[in-house]
């Protein structure tokens, strides 16, 4: 029982970090009951975003910084909440990127119109179509937290192996 004490003490604050990051979305993206996120209304045009592309990068970033400022209060001198540390913050990297790629996707759509006629269909230059300014401002500050959190990760690999040698 004592070795599955640590453990059981970590999931706990992922359920902890998962409650966080839902109340979040409910009240910051209006989390639908079906499913879906439908962010804050623009010029009368809803934006509809599914959970699976908002729900796990806020949890991921609720937990790493929960985790972040549990284990510096400790040194990061512990093992399993470091390898959950360094696994969610991966988990995080990885997902942040496949959110920008997202939201660069829905920034050069120009709509559905099925058929548009030539003079409306933007203009698009070697460099390809032009980014909406709020996709840009928003693709930005994911590549800034992904490059945060990369060297979060870095510093706490620091620690962590700085405890481990003078430990040794």
């Amino acid at each position: 029982m004592n070795s599955r004490k640590p453990i059981l003490t970590e999931l706990l604050w992922l359920v902890i970090a998962f409650i966080v990051a839902a109340l979040i979305c409910y009240l910051v993206f209006d989390w639908d009951v079906r499913g879906a996120i439908i962010a804050p209304q623009r010029s009368d045009t809803y934006i509809i975003l599914s959970t699976t592309t908002i729900v796990p990068p806020v949890f991921l970033l609720v937990a790493f910084l929960l985790f972040f400022i549990k284990e510096s209060r400790k040194k990061f001198s512990r093992k399993i909440p470091n390898i959950l540390l360094l696994l969610i913050g991966l988990g995080l990297i990885t997902l942040l990127a496949f959110v920008n790629k997202s939201i660069v996707m829905l920034g050069t759509n120009f709509g559905w119109t099925a058929y548009p006629p030539l003079s409306m269909i933007p203009e698009s230059g070697p460099e390809g179509p032009k980014l909406n300014p709020l996709a840009a401002v928003a693709a930005n500050v994911f590549t800034i937290l992904q490059i945060l959190v990369t060297i979060a990760l870095l510093y706490v690999t620091f620690h962590w192996g700085r405890g481990a040698k003078q430990s040794s």
